[in-house]
């Protein structure tokens, strides 16, 4: 999520003692209940130290880390009112970035980002060296495919749940793991079904008294939703842009 100004969110976890990590020059995660993380991002962080990504360091289960202090200035004495935030950028982990790059640029559009200043300075070695991260550019979204070679795995390794998402997702009706997908408003789902049925690809079309939805599954077991507003002309105005 993006918000300029990250201490406005910051000063609450760091006044109730929510753990958080921070990355990169503006950026922090935190653990929503249930093993959910969030990423905020922004252009201004005072509250808390930060440092950049290290994708070459190993990191073990259990951590062999501590929790440790990151406030660098007192806290305001009464909390900033939160502010909107805007959707960024979904990251998935993935065996398989590349190939779930091209079903991304085949199925749903956009454009592959150009990752030479990416690897060059923001996230060095994730270049298939520490990690190998493949991005791909959406109207005002990005997608993001990660895969991580030092880092901590549980005893269900990136690729068994890969697998068995690509296994449950028979894409001949829903299951308890579609609801973890970013989903796109678009006019119309006839031509990316048209591109899916000329492919052999499979999907699953479903429909609500307010939108038809078209489901598409990604190397990796990836679940992508394309919703078309049965009001057309709703949908139309509103081009392609994140629905949920």
């Amino acid at each position: 999520m993006l918000v300029d100004d990250l201490d406005l969110v910051l000063a609450r976890l760091l006044r109730d003692g929510v753990p958080i990590v921070s990355r990169s020059s503006f950026s922090f995660y935190v653990e929503l209940p249930h093993g959910l993380t969030l990423q905020l991002l922004g252009s201004k962080m005072t509250l808390a130290w930060s440092e950049t990504f290290n994708f070459c360091r190993f990191t073990t289960l259990p951590p062999t880390s501590v929790h440790q202090p990151l406030n660098l200035a007192p806290l305001p004495p009464k909390m900033p009112p939160l502010p909107e935030l805007a959707p960024g950028h979904h990251s998935f982990f993935s065996t398989k970035p590349n190939g779930a790059e091209r079903a991304v640029l085949s199925y749903l559009g956009g454009d592959a980002y150009n990752m030479t200043g990416v690897w060059r300075d923001s996230h060095r070695y994730s270049d298939g060296r520490c990690a190998l991260l493949a991005w791909i550019q959406l109207p005002g979204f990005q997608i993001h495919f990660v895969q991580q070679f030092r880092k901590a795995e549980g005893s269900k390794k990136v690729a068994d749940v890969e697998a068995y998402l690509e296994q449950l997702h028979s894409m001949r009706v829903q299951d308890s793991f579609f609801d973890n997908r970013v989903a796109f408003s678009v006019p119309s789902l006839d031509p990316f079904e048209a591109k899916l049925s000329s492919d052999g690809q499979p999907f699953l079309r479903a429909n609500s008294s307010v939108a038809a939805s078209l489901f598409l599954r990604l190397p990796g077991g990836v679940i992508v939703e394309l919703q078309q507003q049965h009001d057309a002309e709703a949908g139309a105005r509103g081009g392609t842009r994140l629905a949920s």
